[in-house]
Order: C-alpha cells, then structure tokens, then sequence
C-alpha cells in the first residue's frame, strides 16, 4: 500500500483529532470525577455530625474534612499530570506531524525548485532525488526524465552544432593559401568547437624536436611558445592522452598552468607521420560553463584528424613552393623568383618614384677550387656563400642565385652612394672569410661584383641585369675582388 501524500496528511489529521479529543475526555473526567468526590464529602461531614450529636459519639472518631480534602488534592494533582502527560504527548505529536510534513512536502519541493533553476541556468545534468512513491515522487520522477530528454535534445543538437563546425573550418583551411593564413583560421572556429575549454595547436619542426605554438583560444595561453615534443606524453605514445589530476596518470609537462587542471593532448599524424598537436585545458576559472575534457575526446580526435589533413596539405604545398623559388644548394632564392621579383620592384619604382639598385656577384677562380678540391668542395663553397649573403643583408633585401656561381641582391629605396657602402662591406666579408671542408681550409675565395640603379641604369629588368652583368665583367677586368658601377665603366 502506497502512502500517497493526501492519505499522510489525511492519516496525520485523524492522528491530531483523537490525540484532541483524548485529551478533552480525560480532562473532563478527571473534573467529574473532582466534582463527585467534593459532594461525597459535603454530605459525610453533614452525616457525621448529625450521628455525633444524637448518639454521644466525638467527631474525632471518624473522617474528617481535612482528610476528605487531602484526598481530593491528590485527585486534582494526578489529574494535572495526566493533562501534563496528555499535553507533552500532544506537543511530541505535532512535532513528529511537523516533521513528515517538512519531510514528505517541503523537502521535495526545494529540490524540485533548485533543481528547475539549475536547467534554465543551463545545468542540464541537474536531477532530484526521489524519496517516496508519493505524489511528489512521481513528478520528481517525470522532472528527471523530461530533463533527461532536453538534455539528450540539447547534447545531440550541440553535436551536430560542433560536426557543422568541423566542416566549415576543414572548408576554410582547404582554402587558406598559406600555413600563416591556415593558423588564423584555427582559434576562431576551435572557440566555438570546443566552447568553454582552452586549447591550443602546435607544430612539429622539421627535427622531431621541437613544437611551435601557432593558434591559441580561451582566457588564456596555455602553451609556450616553443616547447620540446618529449615533453607531451600523447607524442610518446602516439595516441591522446587524458589527465584528470596528477595521482590519476602521468602529466604534460609543457602545460603553462598548474597540474592540478584535467587537460588533454591528441597528437596531428597523418600517413604515420606527426605534424602537430592539440592540446585543451578544461575551464576551471568559468566552471558553470566548463565542459567536462572526456567527454569531448572524441570530438577532438575528429578535429585533429580533419585539421591535420588540411595542414599537411598546406606543409606539402608550401614545401613545393619553396622548392620551386629557392635553390636547395644555397637556401637561396631562384632564377624564376628573381624574375619575378624584378617585375615587382620595377613596378613599385615606378609607382612610387623610388629606385633600387641590383649588386651582381660572381666568385673568383670558382673552377680552380672544383678542380683542385673537387666539385663536393665547390658545393660548400656556394653553400656558404649563400649563408654569408642572407646573412648579411636587410629584410626587405632579396637574395638571388643567378646560375653557376653568380648570384643577384635586389636592394629596394637605396641610392648610388649607399649601394657603394654595401658592396664594399660585402667585399670585406668575402675577404675574410675562411672554409673549412675534410678538415682543411679552403684558399679565400673572394668576388667580383657589378652594380646597377634603377632607374639611372635602366628602367626595365633586362636592361637592369644587362648594365650590372656589363659593369661585372668591368669588375673582373680590372683584377677582379672588387666592384663597378656603369659610370666606372666610362672612366676606364
């Protein structure tokens, strides 16, 4: 048999009905009861002295009043305990009354109403313990399966939310021109993904050794700049890696935060090969909107598997990119990018009425060193040439290997007189230089150069790389280790 909460209260009111009604029964018997002996009494006392005065008998020789009247207080005293009695009873039963009602009524609704709020704040986990199979048990039992449903509702729509998310930014990175503009793409989408966690992404350099953070979302970093790979256990394991607190497993030690924080790191490998990382921090600072990290693992294993696709793409354009701009041997730019960048430099000049001027360099007695030394040495000659020249040059200086060992510096907005000054340090850098190759120093190997300015040497590119090749071969004429302008040329 069920106790539904009407028959409690219905059980509770009969309770304080009989509990009332004793308690008048009782009282007004015990007041008769006072009432029958006072009159027992009055009429012995008449009866007695009646008897004494017609037979001679003294009064002491039976009950007096006093006695009758000691008999008759001990009877109003027991029945003040037992109105006492009663009346502690009664209070202990509105007590325990008070008691079911605050338990079965007043308990149940204050969770009932905590745990509404708790769901239109957002809490959707929120749930109401069930203490009776009364009426409020069974709407705490309907409250937790309609907040079972919405909370499933909510779940499989913010899932499909995050799946629609993964798609635009795979969309948005398939369609980045550059790793730089790909890294810009990351942290606004991996916000909105992975809402209430911080994260990160890094890249794995070409040595294996070190990660490069290049995207970063939340309040905030959560990764160095630069970190070692041996310092993330999912690298180690090849696999992601969840650390709830520090007694619960092994812990990344290239977190920025405190260990105690729940993290994750699920390694970026494509065809057996890492690129990257990503890595989130649960949000303790905003724990009302905190997620919990296990249950987006799977979630951010698809993310890294769809960054990861896109990335490598771009790392594989991008290496072909630079393969076809730059020569291999040097590091340096190519004959096809030089063109290009003439095109470029002319056309600024022009627009701006600036000038640049080309320094054409050719090294000195290059064959004897491939015929004394080999061509394995001539190759660490132009090696090295290529790092003294891009080393020693301005950012917005473009650095060229022409062919053989000729090369080409565009040095944009400079005038005659400065382009002197930077020839002749470059000079001085060649002379002094010294190459080691099998353990042995090479002879200096020093250059000729050939300078020409736009737009006083020319105003389009091949008559610009005509006058510095004709001021180059001035150069070596005059005993070459030196340079030449065209007005030189005119001099001799």
């Amino acid at each position: 048999m069920k106790f539904t909460v009407a028959r409690k209260l219905t059980l509770a009111h009969i309770g304080f009905a009989i509990i009332i009604v004793s308690m008048v029964i009782l009282a007004w018997w015990q007041f008769t009861n006072i009432e029958n002996q006072l009159g027992h009494a009055s009429g012995a006392t008449q009866s007695l002295d009646t008897v004494s005065r017609d037979k001679g008998v003294q009064p002491q020789t039976w009950q007096t009043p006093a006695d009758t009247g000691l008999q008759i207080q001990g009877t109003i005293l027991r029945a003040r305990q037992l109105i006492i009695a009663a009346g502690l009873f009664g209070l202990l039963a509105v007590l325990y009354g008070y008691f079911l009602f605050a338990r079965g009524i007043v308990r149940p609704l204050q969770e009932l109403g905590a745990a509404h709020n708790a769901n239109a704040r957002g809490d959707l986990s929120r749930r109401v313990h069930v203490y009776a199979q009364d009426e409020f048990g069974v709407l705490a039992e309907s409250f937790n399966q309609m907040a079972g449903k919405i909370e499933h509702g909510v779940n499989i729509e913010q899932r499909a939310m995050q799946y629609t998310l993964l798609r635009e930014i795979t969309g948005q990175l398939q369609t980045s021109p550059t790793l730089e503009a790909a890294y810009q793409v990351i942290a606004p989408y991996a916000e909105r993904i992975f809402a209430g966690i911080r994260g990160g992404l890094g890249i794995i350099s070409a040595s294996k050794s070190l990660i490069s953070t290049t995207a970063s979302w939340g309040n905030c970093e959560i990764l160095p700049k630069t970190f070692h790979s041996s310092d993330c256990w999912a690298l180690r394991r090849s696999r992601e890696h969840l650390s709830t607190s520090p007694d619960a497993g092994p812990v990344c030690g290239h977190f920025t935060g405190a260990g105690n924080t729940p993290r994750l790191c699920v390694p970026i490998i494509m065809q057996g090969e890492c690129i990257g990382l990503l890595c989130l921090e649960s949000n303790t600072a905003d724990e009302k909107n905190s997620v919990q990290l296990p249950e987006v693992q799977e979630l951010a294993v698809m993310a890294a598997d769809g960054i990861g696709l896109c990335l490598s793409n771009l790392i594989l354009q991008d290496a072909l990119r630079h393969q076809s701009t730059h020569d291999a041997l040097t590091g340096l730019h190519n004959r096809l990018y030089l063109d290009e960048a003439l095109m470029r430099e002319v056309s600024r000049a022009e627009r701006y009425r600036t000038n640049f001027a080309v320094i054409m360099l050719d090294l000195d007695y290059f064959k004897q060193i491939n015929d004394k030394y080999g061509h394995s040495a001539g190759d660490k000659v132009l090696e090295h040439t290529g790092q003294l020249i891009s080393g020693n040059i301005r950012t917005s200086d473009i650095a060229c290997r022409y062919g053989g060992e000729e090369f080409v510096v565009i040095l944009p907005q400079i005038s005659p007189e400065q382009t002197r000054e930077r020839a002749e340090q470059l000079l001085a850098l060649f002379r002094s230089r010294t190459i080691t190759y099998n353990h042995q120093n090479l002879e200096p190997v020093t250059c000729s150069m050939g300078i020409a300015v736009f737009p006083e040497h020319g105003r389009t590119t091949d008559e610009i790389l005509q006058v510095a090749d004709q001021a180059l071969y001035a150069a070596k004429s005059q005993g070459r280790n030196c340079y030449c302008l065209p007005e030189d040329i005119n001099t001799l």
